[in-house]
C-alpha cells in the first residue's frame, strides 16, 4: 500500500494542479480577446462584466466549498467543481448574447472557487508544513503560467481562430482531470458528519456571505459606470451589502453551531496578519493581467497576441521566483523574510509602472515588469504557510479556504476598482480627446469605453493617435500609482507577521495513502506545528 500510495501522490498532484490551472487561466484569457468579444456581441460594457462575473463567483462561494469539503469530503467536492466548470465553459463556448456569455462566466467562477481552495485543501493535506511549502510554491507557478499564457492563447484565439476557443479548449481538460481524480482519490468518511447529511452545513451563514459578497461587489461595479455613484441603486446595494454582513458576523459569532467561518480563525494579530498580506498582494498582483494588455494594445501598438508576448516575462520570473522562495522555505524555514522582501519588490514595481509611457524603451518596461514579479512570486505562498501555522493543523481545510476566499475577493475588489479610477482618469481626458477628434469620435475613448476600444487607437491619424495615447498613459499612471499605495499597505501588514516554527528536519511526514484525502485534514503527525502556533523563526 506505501508503494502504491507513493506512486498514486504525483498523479494527484499533477491532476490537482491541472485544475487549478484552468481555473487560473480563466482569470486572465478573456483580457486580450475582450475587445473581440465586446465587437461581436455588441456590448460596450463586456470589459467590465465578463471579467467581474467570473472574479465575483469565484469570491463568494470560496467558503462554501471550504465548508462542503468539510462536510462531504475532499472528493465529492472537487469532482462536482469541475463537473460545475465544464458546464460553464460550455454555456460560454456557445453563447450567443453578452447575457449568456455573462452567465455562463458566472457559472464558471462559482466552479472556480471551489477549485481553487480544494487544490490548496489537498495539497496541505498530503504533505507536513515543510514539504507543504514546496509543493503550495508549484501552485504559485501554476499561477505565473496562466497568467501569461492565458492573454497569449487569449490573443491568438480571437485573431486567427474565434474568441470561443478561449471557453471550448476547457472541454477536454476538464474531462481528463476528472477521470485521473475519479480513479486516484478514494472516498472515505466525511470528517465533520456522515455522509449525506448536511446538519453541519451552515445555511443561513453561506447564503448571508454569498448576499454579502454579490451585493457589494455589484456596488463597486456598477458605481460610475451603469449608474451614478449616488444613485438609488449603487447606494442600496453597498449598504444593503454592509447591512447583511454586519448580520453575518453576529450570526457567525452568536447564531451558528457550526459557522462557515469560525471567529476564532480571526482573534489574534498572527491570524488576521497574513490575510492582510493575502488581500494587498492578490488585489496589487491581479492588475498586470488586466491593465498591462491594454497599455501595450493602447500605447505600443500591440496586438492581442503580441501583447500576451510582452507580459511573458512576469511569467518566468515570478515562477522561478516561486520555485526557489519554496526551496527556501523548506531549506532554512524563512517565512516572514520572504514575505518583507516579495512585497518590498512587489510595491516598487507597481509604483515604477507608473513611469512607463509613450517614449519609455521596451528594455526599461520588462525591467520593471521584472522588479514586480519578483516580488509577486517571493509572496505568494508566504502568507498561506504563515496563516496555516498560526491556526494550527485541526483547522487547516477552513483556513486555507478563508484564506481562498480572501484572495478571490481581493481580486475581484481589485479589477473592480481598478477599472473606475483608469475610467475616471479618461474622463478627466475628455476635453482634450473632444479637442483633437470631435465629440462623436471622443466617445470611443470615455471612460467606459476605452478598454474595449484599444485597438482602434492605431487606425487614427498620427497626430490624433499622440493625444489618445497620452490620455491612456496618463489614466493608467493614476491606476499604478493606487496599486503601489495598497501594495505599501501589504508591506506593513506583512510587518506583523508572527515568526514560524516550520519542521527542521525537512522529513515527511508519517505515510498515509494519499488517496483517502477527504478525511481529517490534517492530524498533528502530518503538520508539525503546535496548534497555539510557532514561536521562532
Amino acid at each position: 500500500m506505501a508503494t502504491n500510495a507513493r506512486l498514486r501522490r504525483p498523479a494527484i498532484l499533477a491532476a490537482l494542479l491541472f485544475s487549478l490551472f484552468l481555473a487560473a487561466l480563466d482569470f486572465s484569457i478573456i483580457t486580450t480577446a475582450i475587445p473581440s468579444i465586446s465587437y461581436q456581441l455588441q456590448s460596450h460594457t463586456a470589459n467590465v462584466w465578463i471579467g467581474s462575473a467570473y472574479l465575483l463567483t469565484s469570491a463568494t462561494v470560496a467558503p462554501v466549498w471550504g465548508k462542503a469539503a468539510e462536510i462531504w469530503g475532499r472528493k465529492p467536492a472537487l469532482l462536482s467543481s469541475i463537473v460545475l466548470f465544464f458546464v460553464g465553459s460550455a454555456v460560454c463556448g456557445w453563447s450567443r448574447t453578452i447575457a449568456q456569455l455573462i452567465a455562463g462566466r458566472a457559472i464558471q467562477g462559482s466552479a472556480a472557487g471551489g477549485i481553487i481552495v480544494l487544490v490548496n485543501i489537498s495539497i496541505s493535506d498530503l504533505w507536513d508544513a515543510r514539504h507543504r511549502s514546496m509543493f503550495l510554491a508549484t501552485t504559485g507557478i501554476v499561477w505565473a503560467i496562466s497568467a501569461g499564457v492565458g492573454p497569449l492563447l487569449g490573443g491568438v484565439f480571437s485573431e486567427y481562430l474565434t474568441w470561443r476557443w478561449a471557453f471550448w479548449i476547457n472541454l477536454p481538460c476538464c474531462f481528463a482531470a476528472f477521470i485521473v481524480l475519479f480513479f486516484t482519490m478514494s472516498p472515505s468518511e466525511p470528517r465533520s458528519v456522515s455522509a449525506g447529511q448536511s446538519s453541519g452545513m451552515d445555511w443561513i451563514g453561506t447564503f448571508s456571505i454569498v448576499g454579502v459578497t454579490i451585493m457589494i461587489l455589484l456596488s463597486l461595479d456598477f458605481g460610475g459606470v451603469v449608474s451614478p455613484w449616488d444613485s438609488p441603486k449603487v447606494l442600496s446595494l453597498l449598504f444593503g451589502g454592509f447591512g447583511l454582513l454586519a448580520f453575518f458576523i453576529f450570526w457567525e459569532i452568536k447564531g451558528a453551531s457550526s459557522p462557515l467561518i469560525p471567529v476564532h480563525l480571526l482573534n489574534r494579530t498572527s491570524k488576521v496578519s497574513p490575510l492582510l498580506v493575502c488581500f494587498t498582494h492578490g488585489f496589487v498582483n491581479v492588475s498586470s493581467w488586466y491593465f498591462l494588455p491594454v497599455f501595450f494594445q493602447a500605447v505600443r501598438g500591440a496586438s492581442p497576441t503580441r501583447s500576451g508576448v510582452l507580459i511573458m516575462p512576469i511569467v518566468v520570473v515570478q515562477a522561478v521566483t516561486g520555485v526557489a522562495a519554496g526551496a527556501i522555505t523548506y531549506q532554512f524555514g524563512w517565512v516572514r523574510p520572504l514575505a518583507w522582501v516579495g512585497m518590498a519588490l512587489m510595491t516598487l514595481g507597481f509604483g515604477l509602472f507608473a513611469i512607463i509611457g509613450t517614449s519609455t524603451t521596451l528594455a526599461l518596461t520588462v525591467f520593471i515588469e521584472i522588479v514586480a514579479a519578483l516580488g509577486v512570486g517571493a509572496t505568494f505562498q508566504a502568507p498561506l504557510i504563515a496563516y496555516q501555522s498560526a491556526v494550527g493543523s485541526a483547522d487547516i481545510a477552513m483556513a486555507t479556504a478563508l484564506f481562498g476566499f480572501v484572495r478571490s475577493l481581493s481580486t475581484s475588489i481589485s479589477v473592480v476598482i481598478g477599472g473606475v479610477v483608469f475610467q475616471n482618469g479618461m474622463s478627466s481626458q475628455s476635453k482634450h480627446l473632444t479637442n483633437a477628434l470631435g465629440a462623436q469620435l471622443a466617445q470611443n475613448f470615455s471612460g467606459s469605453t476605452a478598454a474595449t476600444n484599444v485597438l482602434t487607437v492605431h487606425a487614427l491619424p498620427l497626430y490624433q493617435q499622440a493625444v489618445v495615447k497620452k490620455a491612456y498613459v496618463h489614466s493608467l499612471k493614476d491606476m499604478w500609482a493606487m496599486y503601489a499605495a495598497v501594495g505599501g499597505l501589504g508591506l506593513i501588514a506583512a510587518l506583523f507577521l508572527r515568526k514560524q516554527a516550520l519542521d527542521q528536519s525537512g522529513s515527511e511526514a508519517p505515510e498515509r495513502n494519499p488517496v483517502e484525502l477527504v478525511q481529517a485534514t490534517s492530524s498533528p503527525q502530518m503538520d508539525r506545528i503546535p496548534a497555539d502556533g510557532p514561536h521562532a523563526e
